[in-house]
């Protein structure tokens, strides 16, 4: 196998194997360390990587299933390493388990010298199947009145909603909800006269998985409306294998996971390993 560069100009070969923003990223023209892995003229592989703060942060990972077991995950995670001597001091390899394949990074991981932090787990996951399990949303069989989805709402109302929140500090969503990576027929708002009091938002990050990404409400009462309005509009577009994970912001929403979603489960995970301080150790 051979390693080499990820380039706009070659980028074309590797979209597949990158995820979605490092592949806007490097077409974007962003400062972001990306390697091939190649056999013969088959892309096979591809890696990618931010260097902030003195923490390299791998961001993608991914070896075509007929090219694994052969030493390519652990070539490109030594290059991404070795270019980073000098200059970090962590390699930090941080990931959403939602696959089955991803059973497969702790012991891949654990062999390269990664160790798993303890951290607050703030992605959960269930399926749309088990959500219908849960009593919070037994016999809710169709979207209450009171809310409605951001497709039905003006652009406008979205952005002003939006811009308020940031100003307040409470931007959960690295990009507005008028973005296309929501999905407006599962997002929805309560609206009133000062435009939107509350707002549930989802976004689809991946074929057969939604997220529900941010929940915003000062109205305790406006939560239950939120979320059976929302769960009514995933039964009606999505599968019940589909894999919803959320995201918690606080040990609130941490807590009303807990609550109304007993059957959700801790999907999120992080390993760090030293980096060298010299190339003879990698």
């Amino acid at each position: 196998m051979e390693i080499g560069w990820i380039s706009q100009e070659n980028l074309v070969c590797f979209r597949s194997l990158l995820l979605p923003d490092v592949v806007a990223a490097l077409d974007k023209g962003e400062p972001v360390t990306a390697l091939g892995l190649s056999e013969g003229k088959i892309a096979c592989g591809a890696a990618a990587a931010w260097l902030r703060g003195g923490t390299l942060e791998v961001r993608s990972l991914y070896v075509a299933p007929d090219y694994r077991c052969q030493g390519g995950g652990r070539l490109l995670l030594d290059n991404l390493m070795e270019i980073a001597v000098g200059q970090g001091e962590i390699a930090n390899v941080s990931y959403t388990s939602t696959r089955p394949d991803h059973d497969t990074l702790p012991p891949f991981l654990t062999a390269l010298g990664f160790e798993r932090q303890k951290v607050s787990e703030n992605l959960y996951c269930l399926t749309v199947g088990e959500l219908a399990q849960s009593r919070f949303f037994d016999g809710v069989t169709s979207a209450p009145s009171g809310a409605v989805t951001f497709a039905e709402l003006p652009r406008v109302a979205l952005a002003s909603a939006y811009r308020e929140a940031v100003a307040k500090g409470e931007d959960y969503l690295p990009f507005p909800l008028t973005d296309p990576s929501v999905d407006a027929r599962i997002s929805v708002a309560v609206p009133d006269k000062n435009g939107i009091r509350a707002f549930a938002a989802f976004t689809a990050p991946e074929p057969g998985r939604i997220e529900l990404a941010w929940v915003q409400s000062s109205r305790s009462q406006d939560m239950p409306l939120l979320l059976h309005a929302a769960y009514a509009r995933v039964r009606e577009h999505y599968p019940p294998e589909t894999v919803l994970t959320i995201q918690a912001v606080s040990s609130a929403s941490a807590a009303l996971v807990a609550a109304l979603l007993p059957q959700s489960r801790p999907i999120s995970h992080t390993y760090i390993r030293a980096i060298p301080t010299d190339r003879r150790s990698i």
